[in-house]
């Protein structure tokens, strides 16, 4: 018999698949259950299968395109500072997070709360007083099950490490590289040999130590991080080079809270910060080819922003040499 071929809804996809596997499997009464929902929606097996992919993967992109409008709503509050406190403290913790864990939803929101429990901790041991109902807000109503079960076996700390960025290097180590690669790929493209820059080309000079001698990085490792963290890149370029202010929190940090205040506090450094950032991802996306950036997905930048342009960056003569002989060798690629 020829299977018709039917055009099915998402939700009837998901439906069907949901609907087999309740069915279960392993007994004769599982199996026949399962047969007759085959039978009676005209699919095969292996179609369940790739409708179960399918789902899977858009489920993926569903959830990481909600991921850039929350971290795009949280940017846009930080710049306009239109909220109340214990908004503004929440999203700053987020912000914090979602810079050392940009990909990983789950410790983005853990860390938020590490470091607003911190924070509330400082300002009741130095005798400060604490917005009304602040913890529940911050820290209450954002933790699951899950969390409760991590924390009560001690996991917690340890899954939203605030020593280490993924790949095991400390988080200062790999600030430094992912800094030193948009130094890069903001640089002066007069001095380039063909005009242009490429992932590539960082990971050369990187590679060859023109930055940090103890930065090398084999060619996976330097991909793997730019694809863990390279989306949150320019910000920690900003922080580290073009900002007043420090971003980059830490719940064990003693000075936390004076970090946050001073953040809430510096209207005008907190805006110039993010219109910064923005100016650097404009000229990233610009320069460097698609096939680099496209699975990056940056921030969307908020209405009432405008980016700001940063200076361009200087190499030296090193890193100049350097990439005239890349040039020569001609790895284009990036």
């Amino acid at each position: 018999m020829v299977r018709q071929l039917l055009k099915r809804t998402d939700k009837e996809k998901a439906d069907i698949v949901s609907a087999y596997e309740r069915a279960g499997s392993g007994s004769a009464e599982s199996d026949e259950t399962r047969q007759q929902l085959l039978k009676d929606n005209n699919v095969s097996v292996s179609t369940i299968y790739r409708w179960k992919r399918e789902l899977i993967e858009i489920g993926k992109t569903a959830s990481k395109a909600d991921s850039i409008l929350r971290i795009s709503q949280i940017i846009e509050s930080l710049h306009t500072g239109t909220c109340d406190k214990v908004n503004f403290i929440d999203s700053i913790c987020s912000f914090s997070a979602w810079l050392r864990w940009p990909q990983d939803t789950d410790r983005q929101r853990i860390g938020s709360v590490c470091l607003a429990s911190a924070y509330l901790n400082l300002m009741t041991a130095k005798g400060r007083s604490t917005p009304p109902r602040a913890a529940e807000r911050l820290i209450y109503n954002k933790l699951t099950y899950s969390d409760v079960t991590l924390a009560l076996s001690g996991n917690l700390e340890a899954y939203a490490d605030f020593n280490e960025i993924p790949y095991q290097k400390p988080i200062y180590y790999n600030r430094n590289l992912l800094r030193d690669i948009i130094y890069y790929l903001i640089s002066d493209l007069a001095y380039s040999p063909d005009g242009r820059v490429s992932l590539n080309r960082a990971h050369a000079l990187i590679r060859d130590g023109h930055f940090h001698r103890q930065a090398a990085r084999s060619r996976r490792s330097f991909d793997q991080l730019w694809k863990a963290l390279g989306v949150s890149a320019p910000f920690h370029y900003v922080d580290q080079d073009q900002s007043s202010l420090n971003w980059v929190l830490d719940p064990a940090d003693l000075y936390l809270d004076e970090y946050i205040d001073e953040i809430i506090e510096l209207s005008q450094d907190r805006r110039a910060y993010f219109e910064k950032c923005f100016g650097i991802i404009s000229l990233v996306n610009d320069r460097l080819d698609p096939r680099a950036i496209n699975a990056l997905h940056f921030p969307t930048p908020p209405p009432a922003l405008t980016p700001q342009a940063v200076p361009l960056t200087m190499l030296d003569d090193s890193m100049l040499a350097s990439l005239s002989d890349f040039h020569k060798n001609r790895f284009y690629f990036n």
